[in-house]
C-alpha cells in the first residue's frame, strides 16, 4: 500500500486529490506539543495504524493517507457555540470531507486524538454517526449504530476531559512543589544569574559585578546609552548571547526587583485560561522565591526615581521647544526622535537618536534613518488630535464593534439570544432525561454480564457527574437569561469628548497645544516604508473619560501614564467577560474545579459594570490610530526660492510657453539655479517641471487614517 502523509493544508493541496481520498483508508495522529513530536509519539502512532490496517485491509485499499496533526491540543473547539473544529486545520479537512462523504473511515490511537472534552466529543460523535463513517480506536470498531458502543463513545470522552484536567492540575501541583521548594521555574534566567546543581538561582561570578556596574554607573550620572556602550566594549553577552545591548534591555535590569533578592511568580490554576481571567475569579496564586541579592534597596530606589524622573519630565529643558517632544519614538529600534532645529541653517527635523547620536562604530545603527520635517509632523498629530475629538463617534462606533457583545447590543439580538437559551435549557432537560435511561442500559448490560460490576459502578459515576454538569449547565443558562435584560452604562462616558472641542480648536500656541496632547496621547510611534516611500505613525492615546474625584474628563492630567504617581487600572473587558461566561455555560471541568470556577464567573458577573450600573471612580480609554503620509520626509519640502521657481515654471508651461522662452522669461526676470548660480537653461527648466510634478504626485497621495485597539479601563 502506498502511504501518503498530509502534515499541513499545503500538503493536502498539492499531494493528494478528492478521488484518492475517497479510495484510501485514513490514519489521524496527533500530538499537543512540540516536544511529543521530538520523542517520535507521532511516528509510534503511526506505526500502530500502518500495522493495523495492512493486517485488516491488505487487499481493499491501495492507499493509506496519513493525517499528522503536530502541536494541536485536543480541546481546540470553536469558543463560542462549538460548531466547528477551529484551530486543527486538518481534523477540519476530514470532517467536511465527512459532509460530503469523500472519506469514510478513520482510525486514530485512543480517543483522546480526537478530543479532549464533551464539546469537541459530541461534536464529532454526531458527524460520524449522520454520515455513516467507520470509525476504528487502536484494535476496536466503533458502530455507532449499536446503542452501547454509542454509549461507551460518550463516557470515554468524558473520562478523557477528565483525565486531562488531571493531566494539569498534577502538573500545576508540580510546578508549584518547585517555587515552594525555592527553585527557578524556568524560562530565560535573569542577567547575573546562573542556575545552580539544586535548581535554585546563585550569582554568577562575572554577569552579578556587570549588574552591580550598571546600578551605579547609572546613579552616578551615566546614560543608558553609555551603560550600553561600555557592555559592548567589554564584551559582555546579554542573557539570549547577544553583543549588541538595546535601551530597553538595560532598562529592564536597572527597573528588576529580583536583584533585591526576591522573585515574584503569579501561577494561574485554571487550564487554557488567560491570566486576567484567571485573576478575575481568583484563581491565581502567588508564589515568592528567595534569590541571591545583588543589589541594596537604597541604590535600587535611587536609580528608578531617576529613571521615572526622566521619563516624566525629560532630561533638561531645549532651546527650541517642539511639540512632540518626548512622545516620538522609533518603529525600527524602539528609540526616542530627536528634534534638531537650526534657523540658520535651514534645520527643522526630527530623527531617530539611534540614527543621530552615533555613539557605536556601525555603519547602519537603525534602519529607520529618515528624518521628518518637524512643522508639518507636528501640525499633523495636531489635526489627528482635533479630529478625534470631532469626530469621536467613529472612536465610539469602533468600541462598540470590537467591545461590545452584540448580544448586549441589539434589541433583535437579544430577542434571539434569549429564545435560543430558552431552547438550550430545553434541549438539557431532555438530555437529563436521556442520561437516566442510559443508567438503565448501564445495569441491563451489567445483568447481561457485557459489562463487569467494577465498570458499572465507574460508568454509573462518570453518568452521575453528568447529571450534575447538566444541573449546573441549566442553572448558569437561566442566569444569562437574566443578564440580557439588562443593560450597559459605557456610551455615557464617551459624552465628554464634545464639550472640549471648542477649546481645543482655540489653541493656537505650542505650549497650550504641547499641554494638551500631553493629556491626551502616550506616545507616536514613526515608521519608514522605503516602497511606498511613505512614513507610518501609530498615535497611541490614553484618554481620562471619567474622574469623579476631580474635574471630569481629562481632570488627572497624566496620572495614569508611566510616572512616579502610578495608579492601578484594570481593563474593562466587556466582551471578553461576556464570551468567559458564556464558555462557562457548557465548562466541564473535575468535579474538584467546575463549581469553582463557575462559582467565580457569577460572582464577577453581578460585581460587574457590564451588567449592573455601577459607576467605577475613574475610566480611561486607550485606542491607537494609524496614519500613513508622504509629507514628511526632508525632500520633500522645498525652501521658499525653489518653491517660487517651480511654480512660475508651472504657470509660464500652462500659459502656452516652451521650455526655451520660459528659460528666456526666466534669466530677463534674475532668475538663477539654485546650486550653482548660472542662467537656467531650457534643460533645467525641463528638469525643474519634471521633479516638480513627480514631487507633487508623491506628496499630494492620500491615505485614510484607521482607528485600533479601543479599549477602556477603570480604576
Amino acid at each position: 500500500m502506498e502511504v501518503i502523509v498530509i502534515r499541513n493544508t499545503e500538503d493536502y493541496n498539492t499531494k493528494i486529490t478528492d478521488g484518492i481520498l475517497n479510495q484510501s483508508f485514513h490514519l489521524y495522529v496527533r500530538v499537543s506539543t512540540t516536544t511529543q513530536i521530538e520523542n517520535t509519539s507521532l511516528d509510534n502512532q503511526t506505526d500502530l495504524g500502518l500495522d493495523y490496517v495492512r493486517k485488516e485491509f491488505k487487499d481493499k485499499y491501495k492507499t493509506i493517507v496519513v493525517w499528522r496533526e503536530e502541536g494541536k491540543s485536543g480541546d481546540d473547539v470553536d469558543e463560542d457555540d462549538g460548531s466547528e473544529i477551529v484551530k486543527r486545520e486538518l481534523l477540519r479537512i476530514i470532517t467536511n470531507k465527512w459532509k460530503s462523504r469523500i472519506i469514510q473511515n478513520l482510525w486514530v490511537y485512543d480517543l483522546s486524538r480526537l478530543s479532549r472534552n464533551d464539546d469537541s466529543s459530541n461534536l464529532l460523535k454526531g458527524l460520524i454517526y449522520k454520515n455513516g463513517i467507520d470509525l476504528y480506536v487502536n484494535q476496536q470498531k466503533y458502530n455507532f449504530d449499536n446503542k452501547m458502543d454509542k454509549l461507551l463513545f460518550g463516557v470515554l470522552s468524558l473520562v478523557n476531559d477528565f483525565e486531562n484536567n488531571q493531566r494539569f492540575e498534577k502538573g500545576l501541583m508540580g510546578k508549584i512543589k518547585i517555587l515552594e521548594d525555592n527553585k527557578f521555574w524556568g524560562g530565560i534566567t535573569p542577567f547575573g544569574y546562573d542556575i545552580g546543581d539544586d535548581g535554585r538561582l546563585v550569582k554568577n561570578p562575572f554577569t552579578s559585578k556587570m549588574v552591580k556596574m550598571m546600578f551605579e554607573s547609572y546613579n552616578k550620572g551615566k546614560s543608558i546609552k553609555d551603560i550600553g556602550n561600555k557592555l559592548e566594549e567589554i564584551g559582555v553577552k546579554t542573557q539570549r548571547n547577544n553583543l549588541k545591548w538595546g535601551d530597553n534591555s538595560i532598562r529592564k535590569i536597572l527597573q528588576n526587583p529580583t536583584y533585591l533578592g526576591s522573585m515574584k511568580y503569579e501561577v494561574k490554576q485554571l487550564k487554557g485560561k488567560s491570566k486576567e481571567y484567571n485573576r478575575e475569579r481568583n484563581q491565581t496564586k502567588n508564589i515568592e522565591i528567595d534569590t541571591p541579592q545583588l543589589i541594596d534597596k537604597p541604590l535600587f530606589d535611587l536609580v528608578n526615581k531617576r529613571i521615572q524622573k526622566n521619563r516624566k519630565s525629560g532630561k533638561s529643558p531645549i532651546k527650541n521647544e517642539v511639540l512632540l517632544r518626548g512622545l516620538l519614538f522609533c518603529g525600527s529600534c524602539d528609540s526616542t526622535y530627536y528634534g534638531r532645529v537650526n534657523p540658520k541653517q535651514n534645520t527643522n527635523t526630527y530623527s531617530c537618536q539611534s540614527v543621530v547620536k552615533k555613539y557605536r562604530d556601525e555603519t547602519s545603527v537603525c534602519e529607520n534613518n529618515k528624518s521628518v520635517n518637524i512643522s508639518v509632523l507636528d501640525e499633523l498629530v495636531w489635526r489627528v488630535v482635533v479630529d478625534i475629538f470631532e469626530n469621536s463617534d467613529e472612536v465610539k462606533q469602533k468600541y462598540r464593534e470590537e467591545n461590545i457583545p452584540k448580544e448586549l447590543n441589539n434589541p433583535k439580538i437579544i430577542n434571539n439570544q434569549k429564545q435560543s437559551i430558552t431552547n438550550k435549557i430545553g434541549r438539557r432537560k431532555t438530555k437529563l432525561i436521556e442520561v437516566e435511561k442510559r443508567r438503565d442500559e448501564l445495569m441491563e448490560g451489567y445483568l447481561t454480564t457485557k459489562i463487569s460490576k467494577s465498570s458499572l459502578d465507574r460508568l454509573t459515576e462518570v453518568s452521575q457527574n453528568q447529571t450534575n454538569t447538566i444541573l449546573e449547565e441549566i442553572k448558569t443558562l437561566e442566569t444569562e437569561y437574566k443578564i440580557l435584560e439588562g443593560g450597559v452604562i459605557w456610551e455615557e462616558w464617551f459624552e465628554g469628548f464634545e464639550k472640549y472641542l471648542n477649546e481645543i480648536k482655540s489653541y493656537t500656541s505650542k505650549h497650550q497645544r504641547r499641554e494638551f496632547i500631553e493629556k491626551v496621547v502616550d506616545k507616536v510611534i514613526v515608521s519608514w516604508d522605503s516602497i511606498t516611500s511613505t512614513h507610518n505613525l501609530k498615535i497611541n492615546f490614553s484618554i481620562n473619560l471619567l474622574d469623579t474625584s476631580k474635574k471630569g474628563m481629562l481632570g488627572k492630567d497624566r496620572r495614569y501614564k508611566n510616572t512616579e504617581d502610578t495608579i492601578q487600572i484594570e481593563e474593562l473587558d466587556f466582551k471578553g467577560m461576556y464570551k468567559d461566561y458564556k464558555k462557562s455555560l457548557s465548562l466541564k471541568t473535575s468535579n474538584i474545579t467546575y463549581s469553582t470556577v463557575v462559582d467565580g464567573v457569577m460572582s464577577d458577573v453581578n460585581d460587574n459594570v457590564l451588567f449592573y450600573p455601577t459607576q467605577p471612580k475613574g475610566v480611561i480609554l486607550k485606542f491607537s490610530v494609524s496614519v500613513k503620509t508622504s509629507k514628511l520626509t526632508k525632500t520633500s519640502h522645498y525652501n521658499e526660492y525653489q518653491q517660487k521657481l517651480y511654480t512660475i515654471c508651472k504657470e509660464l508651461k500652462s500659459d502656452g510657453l516652451g521650455y526655451r522662452r520660459i528659460s528666456h522669461k526666466l534669466i530677463e526676470d534674475g532668475y538663477s539655479t539654485i546650486r550653482s548660480n548660472k542662467p537656467i537653461l531650457p534643460n533645467s527648466v525641463y528638469s525643474i517641471l519634471k521633479k516638480g510634478e513627480i514631487r507633487e504626485n508623491r506628496i499630494n497621495r492620500e491615505f485614510k487614517n484607521y482607528i485600533s485597539g479601543v479599549r477602556l479601563y477603570k480604576e
